[in-house]
C-alpha cells in the first residue's frame, strides 16, 4: 500500500510540473468553449488601422515624387510587431501607387534568401499565372522580359539577407525595367544597406491615442461607451504597458474581447511577465500573457503550427486533420469532431494567433513572424524545420534529440539522412523534397545490381531509400512525404503502429502496399 501511494505521489508531481511547464491554470479546464464562436477575420483593412496615417501619405509620397530615378530603394526599417508589413500593404493598394505603375509585385521573402525561388515567386506576382521555370539563369531571363521597358513597383517584404552578391543575383534582370521601385520592409538596417537603400523609413511607436483606439478596436469592438469603467481603466494601463507595439496590443485586446471576467483582467493587469527584461523584443511580454491565457485545449494546437518554416501557408482543412491525428481535438458527446476543430481554428484566429493568408478557393492561413518566434520560444526544440540540400547543413542544423514534431525541406539525397541522427520521440515527420533540387549525385545503397548504382538509373528503390530508415520512430504518428517523382513505399511502413495520418503527395506513385491495411490506427490516408 505504502508503495502504492509513493507512485501516484510521484505522477502528481509529474502532472504538477507538466501544468508549470505549459502554463496551464486551474480555470482552463472551466473555460472550454461549449458554443461555437463566429469566425473573426483579421487581414488588413483601413478600419483595424490607427496611427500610421502620416507615415503611409509620406512613403506614398516619396515613391511617386523621384520620378527622375530610374532605380530606387526604399526601406521601412524597425522591430517586429511595429508595423513595418502593415504600412506597406495600405501603401501598395493605394491606386495612385497602382495606377502610377504598369507592374505592381509582393513577395514574403522572409529569413532564407533563395534567389530563384524570389524570382519565379516575383514572376508569378506581375504575371498572375504560375511559373514553370525553375533554373536561375531562364528565370532571369522570363524576369527580364517580364519588366523590360516597362515601371514597376516590387514589395519585398520581411527581409534578412546580408549577402550582397544575392541581392546583385536578384536585382539584374531589373536593368531590363523603365522604372524600378522596390519597397523594403526589414528589422535590420544593414539589410537595407545592402541592398542600396536611398530612403529609409522608422515607423515610431503608435501614440497613446492611437494606441488605445486599437485595443478598442478588438477589446470593445470599437467603442468602451458600454463597457463598466473598471474595465475602461484597467484598458487604459494595460494599453499603456504595451509601449505603443501594435502587434502587442493586438494580442492582447484579443485575449480581452468579450472578457467580463474583472479577476482576469486583473490577472493579466498584475503580471510578472510585464517585467521580463531579458526577452530580445519588447513584445514578447505581451504575447507571453496571450498564450498563458490560452486555454489547454488550444495552446498544443498553437504550438503545433511554428513546426513549419515561417511564412508557410497552412490549409485550413488539411490543419485541423493534423491535429485530430495528434488528439489535440477532442469528441465531446456526438458533436462532428471536425466541427469542433473549425471551432478551435475560429477561436486562434479571433485570438490573433493564426493570420488570414487567403480564403478562396480554400481557407488558408499562417502565422505572423513573431507570432512563430513566440511559438518555438515556448515550445523550445520540440517544433522545428531544417532545409537540408548540402552535406555540411546536416551537420550545422542538426536536428535536436528531443524533437515531436520535424518539417524537413531538401534535396531527397541530404533529407534522407536526417533519420540517422537521434530522435526516437518523434510524432511528426513532413518531408518536403524539392523536385528542383539534384538527387543524382547519391549512391542506391539497397541495389545489388551494380549497373544502376546511381540513382538516376534506379527509380524502382526511391522509394525504400527515402523511407525505409523512417520505421526506427516507433511512435511516429503522422508521416506526411510530398516528392512529385516518388515511384513506391516499402511494406516495412506496416510497422509505424501507431501512425493515425498518411499522406504521400506524388505523380508517379499509383499503388500502396497491402502492409497498409496493417496500421490499423490510421484515421487519414491521403
Amino acid at each position: 500500500m505504502v508503495d502504492r501511494l509513493h507512485e501516484t505521489r510521484s505522477q502528481f508531481d509529474e502532472i504538477a510540473k507538466d501544468c508549470e511547464a505549459l502554463q496551464l491554470r486551474e480555470s482552463d479546464g472551466e473555460r472550454r468553449p461549449n458554443n461555437k464562436r463566429p469566425p473573426t477575420g483579421h487581414m488588413v483593412d483601413e478600419e483595424s488601422i490607427f496611427g500610421r496615417a502620416a507615415e503611409i501619405t509620406e512613403v506614398i509620397n516619396f515613391i511617386l515624387s523621384e520620378k527622375d530615378k530610374s532605380f530606387s530603394v526604399i526601406s521601412i526599417v524597425g522591430k517586429g510587431g511595429l508595423g513595418k508589413t502593415t504600412i506597406a500593404q495600405l501603401v501598395y493598394k493605394d491606386e495612385r501607387i497602382s495606377q502610377c505603375f504598369d507592374l505592381n509585385g509582393w513577395v514574403c521573402v522572409s529569413e532564407e534568401f533563395d534567389v530563384k525561388r524570389l524570382i519565379k515567386a516575383t514572376i508569378e506576382s506581375f504575371s498572375k499565372t504560375n511559373c514553370g521555370v525553375s533554373e536561375l539563369s531562364p528565370l532571369q531571363e522570363v524576369l527580364a522580359g517580364t519588366v523590360k521597358g516597362k515601371t514597376m513597383l516590387l514589395v519585398l517584404d520581411d527581409v534578412w539577407n546580408e549577402n550582397k552578391s544575392l541581392w546583385e543575383l536578384f536585382r539584374v534582370p531589373f536593368k531590363e525595367a523603365k522604372m524600378v521601385r522596390i519597397l523594403v520592409t526589414t528589422r535590420n538596417e544593414k539589410v537595407a544597406n545592402i541592398m542600396q537603400t536611398t530612403t529609409y523609413f522608422s515607423p515610431t511607436y503608435l501614440p497613446e491615442d492611437s494606441s488605445w483606439q486599437l485595443f478598442q478596436h478588438y477589446a470593445f469592438s470599437g467603442t468602451s461607451d458600454t463597457v463598466p469603467i473598471h474595465l475602461v481603466d484597467m484598458g487604459r494601463v494595460i494599453t499603456r504597458r504595451c509601449g505603443g507595439l501594435p502587434l502587442a496590443l493586438k494580442s492582447i485586446s484579443s485575449l480581452l474581447r468579450h472578457e467580463a471576467d474583472e479577476e482576469i483582467w486583473r490577472e493579466i493587469l498584475d503580471s510578472d511577465i510585464w517585467e521580463i527584461k531579458e526577452s530580445k523584443e519588447d513584445i514578447f511580454p505581451a504575447l507571453q500573457i496571450s498564450y498563458a491565457h490560452l486555454p489547454a485545449h488550444l495552446k498544443p494546437c498553437f504550438l503545433f503550427c511554428s513546426m513549419y518554416p515561417k511564412d508557410y501557408i497552412l490549409a485550413k482543412e488539411d490543419l485541423i486533420k493534423l491535429w485530430i491525428a495528434h488528439g489535440y481535438i477532442e469528441s465531446r458527446s456526438k458533436r462532428n469532431i471536425i466541427e469542433i476543430g473549425d471551432e478551435y481554428y475560429n477561436e486562434l484566429k479571433e485570438r490573433s494567433f493564426l493570420d488570414d493568408a487567403h480564403t478562396y478557393p480554400n481557407e488558408t492561413c499562417k502565422l505572423h513572424d513573431i507570432i512563430h518566434d513566440l511559438g518555438r520560444l515556448i515550445s523550445e526544440n520540440e517544433h522545428c524545420s531544417v532545409e537540408i540540400n548540402h552535406p555540411l547543413d546536416i551537420q550545422e542544423r542538426t536536428v535536436p534529440g528531443e524533437a515531436y514534431h520535424l518539417y524537413a525541406r531538401g534535396s531527397m539525397v541530404y533529407v534522407n539522412q536526417i533519420p540517422q541522427q537521434t530522435m526516437k520521440g518523434l510524432r511528426t515527420i513532413f518531408m518536403d523534397i524539392d523536385p528542383n533540387k539534384d538527387y543524382k549525385h547519391g549512391y542506391c545503397t539497397n541495389c545489388t545490381n551494380f549497373s544502376r548504382l546511381w540513382m538516376e538509373d534506379c527509380e524502382d528503390c526511391l522509394g525504400d531509400v527515402t523511407l525505409c530508415n523512417l520505421t526506427q520512430f516507433k511512435v511516429l504518428r503522422v508521416l506526411i512525404v510530398k516528392w512529385d517523382i516518388l515511384t513506391k513505399t516499402p511494406h516495412s511502413i506496416s510497422e509505424l503502429k501507431h501512425l493515425t495520418y498518411l499522406r504521400i503527395t506524388s505523380k508517379r506513385l499509383n499503388v500502396l502496399p497491402l502492409s497498409i491495411g496493417l496500421l490499423y490506427n490510421l484515421l487519414a490516408l491521403m
